[in-house]
């Protein structure tokens, strides 16, 4: 008797689970526009990126053929507070650059997943970025590789001008050239 109340509550559990399911959808519908039929006050503004898809394949070249070689410059010299802070200046500009590219790629993809032309800019993003990860892989084994009062020392004087932001800029303006 047992085991046919265990059936029985399972076998009412299982229709109440159809009923309601099959009356969510009726409940919960709700009409979603194309976008074609949404107001442009209601649409993403990518033009704050860029004013057209020429300027975003401008960025990504300008990272791959003039910001990435320069990363060369900086292998075996990371040890001195001028280096490490003209090499962060460097990753800091590429870095705002891709950031800019990407989001904008991926937005636009987002719009229209059906969009070739975004997918290749949201694979072209990323494949600059794996670029710039390969380009930078010597940075951390060179930190790590430092003795520690060397480390500490070049830890506090970055500190120290990140926390003095104008001060960091200056000093990137005349001495950085």
């Amino acid at each position: 008797m047992n085991q046919q109340n265990l059936k029985r509550k399972i076998g009412i559990v299982l229709i109440l689970s159809l009923v309601l399911f099959n009356l969510i959808p009726a409940y919960g519908t709700t009409y979603v526009p194309n976008r074609t039929d949404v107001g442009e006050a209601y649409k993403w503004d990518l033009t704050e990126f860029y004013t057209s898809t020429d300027g975003f394949y401008k960025d990504m070249a300008h990272i791959e053929d003039v910001l990435i070689p320069k990363y060369d410059s900086f292998i075996g010299t990371l040890n001195t507070a001028d280096q490490l802070l003209a090499y962060y200046a460097l990753d800091e500009e590429v870095s705002r650059m891709l950031f800019k590219g990407y989001v904008y790629a991926n937005l636009m993809l987002d719009l229209d997943q059906n969009n070739e032309v975004a997918d290749q800019m949201a694979a072209k993003a990323n494949q600059v970025y794996t670029l710039i990860l390969s380009a930078t892989s010597f940075a951390t084994p060179e930190l790590l590789a430092l003795p520690d009062e060397d480390l500490q020392a070049l830890k506090m004087i970055l500190n120290w001008l990140l926390l003095n932001m104008d001060l960091r800029n200056f000093y990137l303006k005349n001495n950085m050239s």
